[in-house]
C-alpha cells in the first residue's frame, strides 16, 4: 500500500492522485488516500503556470528511477513524467475515457501500456481509437456504455 497526503489549503500547488483505490481518510487540513501500489498509479500536481503528472509504479515492480516527495509515504519508481499543460490535459483526458472505458480497472494494465500511453499523449496521437488499439494490445476488455453505442451509431447513419 502507499499512502498519499493531499492537503486541502495548499495556495501554491495541488496534489491529485490516482489508481486502485484502496481507502480515504479525511483530516481537518489533508486528505489520504491509500492506493495499491501492486499496480501503477499517477500523481498530478498542478502549479500556478505549470502541470505535472509523474505515472508511478511501486519499486518492487520497477527499480529504476526511484523518487522520495514529502507526501508519499515511502519511495517509488517513476515511469514517465509529462510536463506542460497540453500534455498534462491529453493524458488526464485519455485516463477519464479509458476508466470509462474500462470500468476504472486501466490500472491494472502492465508498465509497457503507460510508457506507450505517455508516448501517445506528447505527440498528440491519443485519439479514442488509438487508446482503444492500446488497451486492445494487452488483452484487456473494453465495454462500453448503451449511450456511447447509440451516439456510434447514430453518427455511422449519417
Amino acid at each position: 500500500m502507499i499512502s498519499i497526503l493531499i492537503p486541502d489549503n495548499n495556495n501554491y500547488f495541488k496534489t491529485y492522485a490516482e489508481g486502485v483505490f484502496l481507502h480515504r481518510q479525511i483530516f481537518a487540513d489533508q486528505v489520504e488516500i491509500t492506493l495499491d501500489d501492486n499496480y501503477c498509479f499517477s500523481l498530478y500536481y498542478t502549479f500556478p503556470h505549470h502541470s505535472r503528472v509523474y505515472i508511478c509504479c511501486s519499486t518492487s515492480i520497477c527499480q529504476t528511477n526511484t523518487l522520495e516527495i514529502y507526501n508519499v509515504n515511502k519511495r517509488f519508481s517513476v515511469i514517465a513524467k509529462i510536463e506542460g499543460r497540453r500534455s498534462f490535459d491529453r493524458y488526464k483526458n485519455a485516463m477519464n475515457y479509458l476508466n470509462k472505458v474500462t470500468k476504472g480497472e486501466v490500472y491494472k494494465l502492465p508498465v509497457q501500456f503507460f510508457w506507450q500511453l505517455c508516448y501517445l499523449c506528447q505527440r498528440g496521437l491519443n485519439s479514442n481509437w488509438n487508446l482503444e488499439m492500446l488497451v486492445k494490445k494487452y488483452k484487456f476488455d473494453i465495454t462500453y456504455d448503451k449511450e456511447l453505442l447509440c451516439i456510434q451509431e447514430n453518427t455511422l447513419e449519417l
